[in-house]
């Protein structure tokens, strides 16, 4: 008796079809906080008990389940598209260093200037 793993009726392909939210949220959690295990059991030498890049790996391996390689393709294709013109990039940019040039250099009202330090 052979088995066929073309048919999705059965197995981890489909049982992701059907919970794609929480086989995310579990492996958003468990990617996040695996870390967490070694950082208790020696907590002198191990930082950074939580890993910030967990629910982007969960989405990348819900979706290679899911969709595979053209799925990804396509989440990349949404990240790296733009829906607003680059004046508009530019000019937020410049707004912003602006912004933050006038809040580290402003006079306080002592006549001393205030000066961020970074």
């Amino acid at each position: 008796m052979t088995i066929d793993r073309t048919d999705t009726s059965e197995g981890l392909v489909a049982f992701v079809r059907r919970n794609q939210l929480s086989v995310f949220v579990i492996l958003a959690y468990a990617l996040s906080w695996w870390a967490w295990i070694w950082y208790r059991l020696d907590p002198g030498n191990v930082d950074a008990p939580i890993l910030p890049i967990g629910p982007l790996l969960a989405t990348l391996i819900v979706l290679a389940i899911i969709g595979g390689w053209p799925a990804i393709k396509a989440l990349f294709a949404k990240i790296v598209h733009w829906r607003v013109g680059w004046p508009v990039v530019c000019g937020g940019s410049f707004v912003a260093r602006g912004a933050y040039a006038f809040g580290c250099w402003h006079k306080l009202d002592d006549g001393r200037a205030a000066g961020c330090r970074v």
